[in-house]
């Protein structure tokens, strides 16, 4: 639902973010036990709070740090989605806290993936193309 809403354009941000304090994040907390060990669904709610730009501290942290305990992610494109994104939410300086051991953490998860390292730039994070691969 709150990925949903993340989309909807006929409502202004402070509508959006009043609709999923009042009604989304007291359902996701209530469930939480039940969400973080839910991969995908943990996935696409970190989207779906980075589209919305809805950094509430008691909302995010959980997230995060179900997002950092997880052992695995067989998808390395998964990974750079999500370093990536906290490099881009870093760089915004929207967030309420600094955001720079979390991108160290998730840098180095990509530096330890072997399947990612020869095929992605993480500094300048971007793929390397055909031509620089050669």
């Amino acid at each position: 639902m709150i990925y949903a809403m993340s989309f909807n354009a006929q409502l202004s941000q402070e509508q959006k973010f009043s609709f999923v304090k009042e009604y989304l994040q007291p359902v996701v907390v209530k469930n939480w036990k039940k969400l973080e060990h839910e991969k995908y669904h943990l996935f696409m709610l970190f989207q779906a709070i980075n589209k919305l730009q809805y950094f509430d501290k008691e909302f995010c942290e959980p997230i995060l740090d179900a997002l950092k305990a997880r052992k695995s992610f067989a998808r390395g494109l998964q990974l750079i989605e999500v370093y990536e994104t906290l490099a881009k939410i870093q760089a915004s300086g929207n967030f309420y806290r600094d955001l720079t051991a979390d991108v160290a953490f998730w840098k180095d998860k990509l530096q330890n993936k072997d399947s990612v390292v020869w095929r992605y730039d993480i500094e300048n994070m971007k793929w390397f193309t055909y031509q620089e691969l050669k």
